[in-house]
């Protein structure tokens, strides 16, 4: 699966005021600040400090043509994003999915 990249409320606290400056021009962000704000969408609709919203467009079945091969694409809005994924990447991904909203409703109730 995809590696992941996570980073501590400080961080984003200091990246929030780098998107701050960044808006008003005085500050150019490169590197780390910047991956981090259009990772989690800083400042953009949908965005927050906890992630950006996950709109899927849709989910189909192909087939590659070169190979014969079928994949699961994923589509994305906000912003527009298409993946493609090995069966076997979709498999992990939806058990991954289910397994942390399975433990989430479990905290809710």
């Amino acid at each position: 699966m995809g590696k992941g990249a996570f980073y501590a409320p400080e961080d984003l606290a200091r990246f929030v005021e780098f998107e701050k400056g960044r808006r008003v021009g005085n500050i150019k962000l490169s590197g780390p600040a910047a991956e981090a704000l259009q990772a989690f969408g800083i400042g953009e609709k949908g965005g927050s400090g906890t992630g950006r919203r996950f709109e899927v467009a849709g989910v189909t079945l192909q087939v590659d043509e070169a190979t014969g091969t079928p994949f699961v694409r994923l589509i994305t809005n906000a912003p527009l994003m298409v993946y493609r994924l090995e069966l076997h990447e979709a498999r992990a991904i939806a058990k991954a999915l289910s397994d942390a909203a399975k433990a989430g409703e479990k905290l809710a109730s």
